[in-house]
């Protein structure tokens, strides 16, 4: 702009020119920054792809084996107590499969503790299975002594004796320097028969305890080869054969309840049962001798009862002993625990436990406090009852 004299505007000149520079510089910039985000994008996707590949895919094939291992279709909301922000409030996979293997190495820790105590119980089974052939062998000449013996007996031939005494009391009447004589020879004969009758009574209990052994050293090295076979056992015959192992009948008795006879038959193992019963009245009698009041009664009842629709028989053995303290009730069936002064290894009860749930049944203790008895309750599934209605007969 160009002024006059006065000071006022004459003449304005306006010019133009393009700014390459300016306009260069601006493209340019714009063209990094959209190489840069290119750039940006690819390798972001880049990133991506690897870690779908090299992590995503990994951890949701370990996830999908780990739900199917715990019989799962979809994770469960809230599955530890870590949640991931980034996941909307949902379980994250990660924490699930944190969760997963600290639960799979207590597993696998508790699953050594089995196996190292299942190989000390496998060796000591091959032990028993390589001795019980050799107590077979020494039982067999025990079983033939005790018929000869038997035999023997049988061959006395006491009333012969008894009727050649009465021939010499009837030879020598009239002669006193004999009567002494004959008196102890009535007196002899007396008690030779009940000394005889004695012999034979504890002669077959021997033969009968003996044949027991047999059989149950044959059913082990049997069951050691094979699976047990199921039986239906008839409970009176194991009671009564469980009874005989009673060492101090004089003092103590076994009332058995009119309720077992009406109670149906059970599915098991007839030997291991026997033994499991046998075992709890030996505990019911020595729990009675420790109480000291010397003298008591073990009680055998039961009843017919239904647990998710199977029907049970339950037997209860009570005494009336020194009885077993609240907190010991559970752990009487763990292996390796023993009430007894003299420790003798525990594994009576633990063993019945596990023998029991072997043929479908339990066994678990009531009692209430010291000196107030206990008993135990043993339960076994019934023989299932079958109808042919052709016959119009149960069957079993």
């Amino acid at each position: 702009m160009l002024s006059d004299i006065a000071g006022k505007p004459a003449l304005v000149v306006e010019t133009s020119y393009a700014r390459t520079i300016s306009e260069a510089g601006s493209s340019m910039v714009n063209y990094v920054i959209a190489l840069m985000a290119a750039v940006l994008a690819l390798a972001g996707l880049a990133i991506l792809l690897m870690l779908n590949r090299t992590v995503v895919k990994p951890v949701a094939h370990l996830m999908q084996r780990v739900l199917e291992a715990r019989g799962c279709a979809a994770p469960e909301p809230a599955a530890s107590a870590g949640f991931s922000a980034a996941a909307g409030g949902k379980s994250d996979e990660i924490v699930i499969l944190g969760n997963e293997f600290e639960r799979t190495i207590q597993q696998l820790d508790e699953t050594q503790k089995r196996l190292v105590e299942q190989s000390f119980y496998t060796g000591m089974a091959e032990l028993v299975g390589g001795m019980t052939h050799n107590v077979r062998n020494a039982l067999t000449p025990i079983s033939i002594k005790l018929w000869h013996i038997g035999r023997a007996l049988d061959m006395a031939h006491l009333d012969r004796m008894e009727a050649a005494v009465e021939r010499v009391e009837a030879a020598t009447a009239d002669r006193q320097d004999c009567a002494l004589a004959v008196t102890y020879l009535k007196a002899c004969m007396e008690h030779l028969r009940t000394s005889h009758s004695t012999i034979e009574t504890d002669i077959g209990v021997i033969g009968d305890q003996a044949t027991q052994i047999e059989q149950i050293f044959y059913d082990h090295e049997r069951f050691s080869r094979a699976k047990r076979q199921v039986e239906t056992i008839d409970i009176c015959r194991v009671v009564d054969e469980a009874s005989k192992l009673l060492q101090n009948g004089e003092k103590i008795r076994i009332a058995v309840a009119p309720a077992v006879a009406k109670l149906p038959a059970v599915r098991g193992h007839h030997v291991v049962l026997t033994q499991v019963f046998g075992n709890l009245i030996v505990n019911a009698e020595e729990s009675i001798l420790a109480s000291g009041h010397g003298a008591g009664t073990i009680s055998i009842n039961g009843e017919l009862v239904r647990r998710d629709g199977v029907d049970m028989v339950e037997l209860h053995v009570s005494d009336d002993g020194q009885g077993i303290p609240e907190d010991k009730l559970d752990r009487i069936f763990e292996r390796g625990y023993s009430t007894r002064r003299v420790h003798s290894g525990g594994i009576g009860l633990h063993w019945c436990a596990n023998s029991l749930a072997g043929m479908g049944g339990g066994i678990w203790a009531v009692s209430e406090g010291i000196g107030r008895g206990a008993r135990m309750v043993v339960r076994l599934p019934a023989r299932k009852r079958v109808y042919n209605f052709d016959t119009l007969k149960e069957t079993a």
